[in-house]
């Protein structure tokens, strides 16, 4: 596999002191990407704070990916599982297996 070229983690994500209270997800200081809502769905600052943690969560998750891909057993009962990591990786880092 190649090296990674994103922002290394562990990222973080924040809601204040946002002056537009839309959460920030970044990493030493440096800006990933803030998550706009609509002030007038009331579910919609839930909605982007999820997925501000689910963005946050991303390079833990890639690695916890590559972790099972090294150590993963290709037998029949783990095939699937090892492909869907695969392509989970690829998505994530832009690189085809």
């Amino acid at each position: 596999m190649t090296a990674n070229k994103h922002t290394p983690g562990p990222w973080s994500f924040y809601t204040e002191p946002q002056p537009n209270g839309c959460p920030v997800v970044g990493s030493n200081g440096l800006l990933i990407c803030m998550l706009g809502h609509s002030v007038r769905m009331a579910d919609q600052k839930e909605i982007a704070l999820a997925n501000a943690r689910l963005i946050a969560a991303a390079p833990e998750l890639l690695e916890a990916l590559k972790d099972i891909l090294s150590n993963c057993l290709d037998s029949d009962g783990l095939s699937r599982a090892y492909e869907n990591a695969r392509a989970a990786i690829a998505k994530a880092t832009g690189v085809q297996p």
